[in-house]
């Protein structure tokens, strides 16, 4: 072999062509290919050569040597593995990302563009109405276009969404999602269902509470505090929101004050009463 300095280029020809060479080889006898550092060692002990004390570019280009000598050549053509696309999960859209898809969508749809709005001509649109030059964009497929597009729509646009209008609607639409609920029996009603606010308006449940006081010592059965200290209010023993059915039940109704009330919440199920009613179904 001859001896070739390791700044000439002739030694990094023989460096690629001795890439190329232990990457067909290997893949031609089976083995995968992880990189050239864990192939060489393995190529040059299967050809004989001694890998303890060598550079591991002298040891690829001595393997290329013998194994052209043996006939492997390299055909025309051949991609190396390094070389091939590799198919990669799609990452994870980051918050300023797709604050700007939703100001670009907005834009899209106020000047009211039909089309593919994840083309270039939908950014092209955006910057001819906002009168911006579309040549300082770039490339318009890369997400860091898109952010400054959103960013000149926040200037340029009146009414374009903000951060602060984006975190609201968040905020509005979890709060409309019905949340699950665990119900031992009866209709399944969501913590936020409109239906719980309606039948505390309706004139069924006024009639019961006011019949249900009628009878009552004006007392709260768990602290017993009394009347005009404090407010007392009517409360089902056994949520509503867990039994639908039993919300017209006088079996299941107590006297409890506001801040007992608000203790027991919508999950506590204790049976505050002195004189035990007839039980629960």
């Amino acid at each position: 072999m001859k001896k070739v300095r390791k700044r000439d280029s002739e030694w990094s020809q023989q460096r690629r062509a001795a890439s190329l060479t232990l990457a067909f080889y290997c893949e031609s006898q089976g083995l995968d290919w992880t990189s050239l550092r864990e192939t060489i060692p393995w190529v040059a002990e299967r050809l004989g050569l001694v890998v303890d004390g060598t550079w591991r570019s002298e040891l690829a280009i001595q393997c290329h040597e013998i194994l052209r000598a043996r006939g492997v050549t390299v055909p025309e053509g051949y991609c190396p593995p390094w070389a091939r696309i590799q198919t990669r999960e799609p990452r994870k859209m980051k918050k300023k990302d797709k604050i700007a898809t939703v100001k670009i969508n907005w834009a899209l749809a106020s000047i009211g563009f039909v089309g593919d709005r994840n083309s270039e001509a939908a950014l092209m649109a955006i910057c001819r109405h906002m009168g911006v030059n579309f040549r300082w964009l770039g490339n318009p497929d890369t997400m860091k276009v898109r952010r400054a597009v959103a960013l000149k729509i926040g200037f340029l646009m009146k009414g374009a969404p903000t951060i602060s209008s984006l975190r609201r609607a968040k905020r509005e639409r979890r709060k409309a999602q019905p949340k699950a609920v665990t119900v031992a029996s009866g209709l399944v009603v969501a913590f936020n269902d409109p239906m719980v606010s309606a039948f505390y308006e309706s004139w069924e449940w006024k009639r019961l509470r006011y019949e249900f006081m009628k009878d009552q010592a004006r007392k709260c059965e768990c602290c017993g505090a009394k009347a005009p200290d404090v407010r007392i209010v009517v409360d089902h023993v056994k949520p509503i929101r867990k039994f639908w059915n039993l919300r017209l039940d006088r079996t299941n109704l107590q006297a409890l004050c506001d801040d007992c009330n608000r203790g027991k919440g919508s999950t506590d199920m204790t049976d505050w009463r002195r004189d035990q009613l007839q039980p629960i179904g």
